[in-house]
């Protein structure tokens, strides 16, 4: 039996420019704001639209190069799905779930292929700074 493999693509519009930060370790970091929609029939028979937004993260070079992409643009992501936790303010557990991309192409534009990530990987679980939660 094949092994599921990890796997999201989506296509849409950013919410926001895209947003370039440095770790302390001098490796770039970037995050996107990506809204997803789809339509669907209503009780009432009307035509309703839902939108979701996705948390992306482009690591390395694909982030510097990213930092051009501004609200509006229609982007396609490849990558796969990650779950980081942090102790808030408040000490209370956090949780964010991201798309770690492997590749994105700003629709209409060149595709940019994405080397796999050096994600900084802590022994027990993901930890951020408050200063660095991206929200």
């Amino acid at each position: 039996m094949a092994k599921d493999k990890n796997s999201v693509q989506l296509i849409g519009r950013l919410g926001r420019n895209a947003e370039v930060k440095y770790l302390p370790s001098g490796q770039a970091m970037a995050e996107l704001s990506v809204a997803t929609s789809d339509s669907y029939k209503g009780k009432d028979g009307r035509e309703q639209e839902k939108t979701d937004w996705h948390s992306v993260v482009l690591w390395g070079k694909a982030a510097e190069h990213a930092g051009s992409l501004t609200k509006g643009a229609r982007v396609m992501i490849e990558g796969k799905l990650q779950t980081r936790s942090w102790d808030g303010k408040d000490g209370k557990k956090q949780y964010k779930t991201e798309v770690v991309a492997f590749s994105y192409e700003e629709l209409g534009g060149k595709p940019r292929e994405v080397a796999q990530p050096q994600v900084p990987q802590p022994e027990a679980e993901t930890s951020y700074g408050d200063d660095e939660i991206p929200f």
